[in-house]
């Protein structure tokens, strides 16, 4: 099943177009992309310096690069969901890939240019590490999670914990590895050595977003693990509940599995309910943050699976197990808002599609523009048009503050979203510019929600 996974994952990889998403995916694979030529990148704390020096050899084949690259990182961590599954005794391991490719978030944001897939993989390699006693390698895998994703110091804290309760001190300077490896090569780079600290990019009690509500992750599970991984990593929470209440002379619940596997699951996940809610952590609300906690969180879902097939005679277990994979395989494809939409998850969507069409319009009016400065915000415009935002004498930003340094014969590409929303760049600006001139404007219908309408424009600085 494990190579029906990454058949499945190469073959998407090839025939769709999409991207994860159309904000941070892009960036994330720009970072990569021109952190060669811009190698100040590779310290970027937004952009995660481990992911963008991992991806970047990656990302110089273009978008399919840092597809092939989340693919590695998934099917690895799937493969290691196995090897950690049996080495903890949990029955039918083989079932794994099975749950994992049919969670819609699991499969199409293996196909981004996002950091979650390399979270889940390096943390299903520390927790194998950990149960195979291999606890030096371990600690620094885990170590460096910080520098994948934020929520690694939810990890770090986890793992720390673990190692007190058994008892592993010297271990304990091992956690730190990352944030001095990093730390010194940021003096080296010119900058302050507690820079791995004072430029996080989230590290304040507040949100730009606003909040939400304590219950929006919880009412969410089906569309973050599907409907069939959702009933069973319940069921699994279920299980470890009743194992962790039974009495001293039972048989208690193992301890790797108590604060790796579960462990890891839950406080990402109760991590981000109390950001989301108490506006904390710039936490927008986003879903596909669980893609980084998926392996432990079927392994959980594998415990409920198994849970489910404890009662009854044996005879009986083989239709339960015959049932459990039936709903498994149906589950995403009977489920129009928690399952599968080729056209919604695996193509471009339609602000790529306008963004496209804007720099086909271009090149055919412009012929060879390279040398010419542009302005725009939205980070796929630089994957359709080709021009690198991190040159600063060839791009230019949309925020209003920066107009002046816009110089003449600049093409302005607008669209609906980064330009009015994070640069307050509106259309009614921009037409209020006298030495602006508008050449064409390209639409199209948006199924997904709002705005109704996606909308990309293009304009000539005088």
């Amino acid at each position: 099943m494990l190579g029906m996974l990454a058949v499945i994952l190469l073959a998407l990889s090839w025939i769709a177009d999409g991207t994860g998403d159309e904000g941070d995916s892009i960036s994330h694979f720009l970072i990569a992309r021109h952190a060669w030529s811009h190698p100040e990148l590779l310290l970027y704390h937004w952009g995660k310096p481990v992911f963008t020096l991992l991806a970047s050899p990656f990302a110089q084949l273009g978008f399919w690069g840092i597809k092939l690259f989340n693919i590695g990182c998934s099917v690895v961590s799937a493969a290691l969901a196995i090897q950690v599954a049996r080495a903890l005794s949990i029955k039918r391991a083989y079932l794994l890939p099975l749950l994992l490719v049919t969670v819609p978030f699991f499969l199409f944001y293996s196909l981004s240019g996002l950091t979650e897939p390399l979270f889940n993989a390096a943390l299903m390699a520390g927790i194998y590490l950990f149960i195979r006693s291999k606890r030096v390698a371990a600690s620094l895998i885990i170590s460096f999670l910080p520098f994948v994703r934020s929520e690694g110091l939810v990890i770090l804290t986890l793992v720390l914990i673990y190692i007190v309760v058994i008892r592993c001190w010297k271990h304990i300077p091992l956690l730190f590895a990352g944030h001095v490896i990093y730390a010194a090569a940021g003096s080296f780079a010119g900058k302050k050595p507690h820079w791995v600290f004072s430029e996080m990019s989230y590290a304040e009690l507040r949100s730009g977003y606003g909040s939400g509500t304590w219950s929006w992750f919880f009412e969410r599970m089906p569309e973050i693990y599907g409907v069939a991984l959702t009933i069973l990593l319940t069921l699994g929470l279920i299980w470890s509940i009743k194992k962790l209440m039974m009495d001293r002379r039972g048989n208690p619940m193992n301890r790797e599995l108590l604060f790796l596997v579960y462990g890891s699951a839950t406080s990402v996940f109760l991590f981000h309910v109390i950001a989301w809610a108490m506006g904390w952590f710039h936490s927008m609300g986003m879903l596909r943050v669980m893609v980084g906690i998926m392996g432990p969180s079927a392994i959980v879902g594998l415990v409920g699976a198994n849970s489910i097939m404890s009662v009854g005679s044996k005879r009986a277990r083989k239709y339960i197990l015959i049932t459990i994979i039936l709903g498994i395989v149906i589950s995403p494809f009977a489920s129009r808002n928690y399952g599968f939409d080729y056209k919604r998850q695996f193509c471009l969507n339609p602000s790529q599609v306008v963004a496209e069409q804007a720099a086909e319009y271009i090149e055919n009016e412009f012929g060879d523009y390279s040398g010419r400065v542009f302005a725009f915000e939205a980070p796929y415009i630089s994957v359709a048009l080709g021009v690198d935002m991190y040159d600063w004498y060839l791009w230019k930003s949309l925020k209003t503050e920066y107009y002046d340094a816009m110089p003449a014969e600049t093409i302005i590409v607008w669209d609906d979203w980064y330009a009015p929303v994070e640069c307050g760049a509106t259309r009614e600006y921009l037409d209020s510019k006298e030495e602006v001139i508008f050449l064409q404007e390209f639409s199209i219908p948006n199924p997904y929600g709002k705005p109704e309408q996606r909308v990309c424009a293009v304009y000539l600085k005088k």
